[in-house]
C-alpha cells in the first residue's frame, strides 16, 4: 500500500475575491488549476467632483475594497504628494485611514488633477486614474 495523499487547503484574508480551483490527483503528481474571477491588483475607486464653486466645502474619497490588510491612503495633486499632517493654512485635511480629502473652502488654487494611492504594505501601491477638479468662481 502506498502513502495516503495529502491535500492542504489554504485561504487568503480576502473573503470578497471569488475563485474556483480544481485538483486532479494522479499516481505521480497532483495537477492544480486556479481560475480567478477577478483581478487582485484592482485600482482603488476615487470620487473627485468635476466642478466645485469657489468657497464651497468639497470632499474627495478613495476606497480600496480588496485591500488586505487595510490600506493607507495618500492623495496627489498634479502628481505632487499632499501632506497628511494637519498643516496650518493648508486649506484641507486628509485622513489616511479612510481615504478622505476634505476642503473647508476651495479656491482657484485648489483646481488640478487629483489621484489617490492605496498602500497595504503588501505589494506595490495602487493608484486610481487622475481626475480633474475645476473651481468655478
Amino acid at each position: 500500500m502506498g502513502k495516503p495523499n495529502l491535500i492542504q487547503c489554504i485561504s487568503l484574508p480576502i473573503p470578497t475575491v471569488p475563485c474556483t480551483m480544481s485538483i486532479t490527483v494522479t499516481t505521480n503528481m497532483p495537477k492544480v488549476e486556479v481560475h480567478e474571477n477577478m483581478k487582485l491588483a484592482q485600482a482603488p475607486s476615487c470620487q473627485v467632483p468635476e466642478t466645485a464653486l469657489s468657497g464651497s466645502a468639497v470632499e474627495l474619497r478613495c476606497q480600496d475594497e480588496l485591500s488586505a490588510p487595510l490600506a493607507v491612503y495618500s492623495w496627489f495633486k498634479d502628481n505632487k504628494l499632499l501632506s497628511s499632517a494637519q498643516l496650518p493654512g493648508a486649506g484641507y485635511s486628509l485622513d489616511p485611514k479612510t481615504g478622505t480629502l476634505k476642503f473647508k473652502s476651495v479656491s482657484a488654487t485648489d483646481a488640478g488633477q487629483y489621484r489617490c494611492e492605496a498602500s497595504s504594505g503588501t505589494g506595490a501601491p495602487k493608484s486610481c486614474a487622475a481626475q480633474h477638479l475645476k473651481i468655478i468662481e
